[in-house]
């Protein structure tokens, strides 16, 4: 076997073969601090009768560790002799996990996470909280939920740092609050508690803290308070995304006299003393600051800019720019395409995350996050989210590319020569002609969403279906041929989880049709006991209720 034939994740920037073979159980001897590798992590390995690894330091030797760990899975025959030079594209490496919609996973599950994350040489994790962690005296927010406590935070953050990762800090200090909010101990903090325009659709409150109301960054004090108290990382995603209500209530007086940017902006620089006054690096996100440039001036430039988009053409270098010019660092964090989907959306998340990659590189960014989120009950089946895992990992280490396929198969799901990255891609893609822009009808391109998951769920009522009767057949004609194609991993859990994913898309072409004129719709009762039997093999109970609840409010397809 050649090094150049092997399915590497990441793979790797130069390999070559040399004259004879070698051996890659061999242990390696490991010569560090060699001038010649001031590149992020970078390392060689030169494997021949002996195997050597050289690198500047620690970070670089992990690396190479870890493909030769790979190296070693992958080659089942005689190896020929080796080198590899590598380097990554971004030194930060990250990965987000909404745990606050719904689903929250098992401890367990959670460092199975974590030792991934690492053998794809990701270096940074954050679990996204608005409510679900367990802070002290706040019992009535997080009480029905199992969430995630301090202690669990110690022990993750211990494994995190075994394995060479860094756990950051996050907890939204800003927007996306209802759960707090609605609360009668709470309910003062709101901006507002009325309707007000959502980025174009209408939304009840309440949503946002009142920039205003002292009383908000007492409670974002406690809450960075007791999240140092576990972590002991330096960095801390403040959030603050999304605050479009901010100026319809309790800060409208403030924001008609000085502006939205000034109150915004004096707002999130207090959420950034207090995470430096506890010794953190504050990070956020960079929609509402891009959107309003005159706060790039009135903002703490020490933040880290945290600039987000999960569309194809999402990421502009016109606004890492306008950051740069401002003295930010940023960070660029394209999405998995998983959430709002059952399916994914595979051409969306080849190109979001390849041309976030391009563009950070293009632009200095220091950073490359790829996040996943959970919106209306995180339905996706967790493959869904793995197969994006890996495209990220080979996009934040090489600076753009898709994963090789048969590197997904063996060194994400374990299953190797299994196809499941292939098919799991032709799934993603199953709907795709639905989600394109239709010149005809006059819709526009379907963002943040797969055709499968806004007919049964559109993002507001304004929204229009898509698809004919004859559209939608075709495309359940597509799923008929991907079921005669189901790999069949030797993980049952594995298997079950793929089924589900097509039995999900299978129930909303269905649906389709019925509604343009086709068959009734059947099967409901079966998903939903199958999504709440899945669900209890990798998250914890609570959550379980309200995801179902949103197919239950379908109300079609049920047995009657």
């Amino acid at each position: 076997m050649r090094i150049e034939d092997l399915p590497l994740l990441p793979t790797p920037r130069i390999r070559e073969s040399l004259p004879g073979l070698t051996d890659p159980g061999v242990k390696p001897v490991i010569e560090t601090a060699v001038a010649g590798f001031a590149r992020h992590d970078e390392y060689e390995i030169v494997a021949t009768n002996k195997i050597m690894i050289r690198a500047q330091g620690d970070t670089g030797v992990r690396a190479a560790l870890q493909t030769l760990s790979q190296i070693r899975a992958s080659a089942t025959s005689e190896l020929q002799a080796f080198r590899i030079r590598d380097w990554a594209a971004f030194a930060n490496r990250g990965f987000m996990l909404d745990v606050s919609r719904d689903r929250i996973p098992t401890m367990p599950e959670l460092k199975k996470l974590v030792s991934l994350l690492a053998s794809l040489k990701y270096n940074h994790l954050q679990l996204y909280i608005e409510h679900t962690f367990a802070y002290a005296g706040h019992e009535a927010v997080w009480g029905s939920f199992d969430p995630i406590m301090p202690e669990q935070i110690g022990q993750l953050e211990s494994c995190c740092n075994k394995a060479g990762i860094e756990l950051a800090a996050n907890q939204n200090c800003f927007g996306h609050l209802a759960h707090w909010l609605k609360h009668p101990d709470y309910s003062h903090l709101a901006e507002t508690h009325s309707r007000f325009d959502f980025f174009g659709m209408s939304r009840e409150g309440p949503f946002s803290l009142s920039p205003t109301n002292p009383e908000s960054i007492k409670l974002v004090r406690d809450w960075i308070t007791q999240l140092r108290e576990c972590h002991h990382g330096s960095w801390f995603n403040i959030g603050c995304d999304e605050t479009a209500d901010v100026g319809t209530g309790h800060s409208k007086s403030r924001v008609d006299q000085l502006g939205y940017a000034r109150v915004y902006s004096d707002y999130i620089n207090q959420v950034a003393d207090v995470c430096k006054e506890h010794s953190f690096k504050p990070m956020f996100w960079a929609d509402i600051a891009a959107s309003n440039p005159e706060s790039l001036s009135l903002l703490d430039n020490s933040m880290t800019a945290l600039v987000w988009g999960y569309e194809p053409d999402s990421m502009k270098g016109e606004t890492l720019a306008a950051l740069s010019d401002h003295g930010f660092g940023s960070w660029v964090c394209p999405g998995t395409s998983c959430w709002r989907s059952f399916t994914g959306r595979t051409a969306e998340r080849k190109a979001n995350i390849h041309s976030a990659a391009n563009v950070g590189v293009e632009n200095g960014c220091t950073g490359f996050m790829l996040t996943a989120w959970g919106d209306l009950g995180h339905r996706q089946q967790w493959p869904i989210t793995l197969r994006a895992i890996a495209d990220g990992a080979q996009s934040a280490w090489t600076g753009g590319g898709a994963a090789n396929q048969d590197a997904v198969d063996m060194h994400v799901f374990d299953s190797p020569a299994s196809g499941i990255a292939d098919w799991l891609d032709e799934l993603g893609d199953a709907d795709i002609a639905l989600r394109k822009e239709d010149t005809d009808t006059g819709l526009p391109r379907l963002l943040n969403a797969s055709a499968f998951f806004h007919e049964l769920h559109p993002a507001h009522e304004s929204i229009p279906s898509r698809g004919s009767l004859k559209q939608w057949q075709h495309i359940r004609n597509r799923l008929e041929s991907l079921r005669g194609s189901i790999p069949a991993p030797a993980d049952r859990q594995l298997a079950r989880e793929l089924a589900h994913s097509l039995r999900c898309a299978e129930f909303a072409a269905a649906t389709a049709m019925m509604r343009r004129g086709g068959p009734v719709a059947t099967g409901l009762d079966d998903l939903i006991a199958e999504h709440e039997s899945l669900w209890l093999l990798r998250s914890r109970p609570a959550g379980l209720e309200v995801s179902s609840g949103y197919y239950r409010a379908l109300q079609v397809g049920r047995a009657t």
